[in-house]
């Protein structure tokens, strides 16, 4: 009588990030000289390095780097045989600085990219969340009422703000030309 069985185990272990897996470890405190509009592309690059990404459309810098947040344990066993092992298991970030259109610094933020998404879907993402932002603020200004309307042939009023093409106009103003908004 021959008995055969299969198993297998997984154990995940939290650590403390201690460990650089890949790139370069960036600080809070490698970013204390970061100052909006003053600093620049060539003050990043002095003391940060080259980026590991400079995304030209938008004038953004990517330095990204992999921490070690566990290890994860593992077996594996079957009949008369088995194996067993650890690895690491990683955390990316990202840390994302952008400039204006004279080259001194607009924003930077250092981030977490989703295991779920491409490089390119993460930037995509911080661009378009700035983006939201900004408009916001430009709804809340001086306590008016603003509306944020596509610019259409018929509804030339305002101002264009971003690459949405979107304009922005008191809503009296685009109501009087282009009919009520809501």
């Amino acid at each position: 009588m021959v008995f055969a069985s299969q198993a297998c185990i997984a154990i995940p272990i939290p650590l403390p990030e201690s460990k650089v897996l890949s790139g370069t470890q960036i600080t809070d405190e490698d970013l204390l000289f970061l100052q909006p509009s003053v600093t620049t592309k060539a003050d990043v690059i002095g003391l940060l390095g080259e980026p590991t990404v400079f995304w030209e459309d938008e004038n953004v810098f990517a330095y990204d780097w992999e921490m070690r947040q566990g290890i994860l344990l593992w077996a594996i066993g079957g009949g008369y045989s088995g194996a067993a092992g650890a690895m690491d298991i990683p955390k990316d970030y990202v840390l994302l600085i952008q400039f204006d259109q004279n080259d001194h610094l607009k924003r930077f933020e250092t981030t977490t990219p989703s295991p779920f998404d491409s490089y390119g879907e993460h930037l995509l993402d911080w661009i378009e969340q700035q983006e939201e932002r900004e408009s916001t603020s430009l709804l809340q200004e001086n306590g008016e009422k603003l509306c944020i309307q596509p610019s259409f042939p018929r509804c030339q009023i305002g101002t264009t703000t971003n690459w949405f093409q979107s304009t922005v106009a008191r809503n009296s103003d685009v109501s009087a030309v282009c009919g009520p908004l809501w």
